[in-house]
């Protein structure tokens, strides 16, 4: 219920995309895919825990790129 309360609230603050790092078997039943994030690099994941989710159709479609994450997230990298 908290990832979808999650994703409703950034539809309703009209974000067009979502980007996360997560366990590559748990988010995808949210339709979230590696495969949207392809042309995208982050600090933390470049395989299939690095995924995307698309609120606005085409939104990642042609995105390239590096996700810069808020510096209390460089603790972790």
């Amino acid at each position: 219920m908290l990832v979808e309360h999650g994703i409703e609230l950034c539809g309703r603050a009209h974000y067009h995309a979502i980007v996360l790092v997560g366990h590559s078997s748990y988010y995808p039943r949210f339709g979230f895919t590696h495969a949207l994030v392809a042309g995208l690099k982050n600090p933390f994941a470049a395989d299939e825990a690095f995924m995307g989710l698309e609120l606005v159709r085409g939104a990642l479609s042609e995105i390239e790129g590096r996700v810069v994450y808020p510096e209390a997230f460089n603790q972790f990298s």
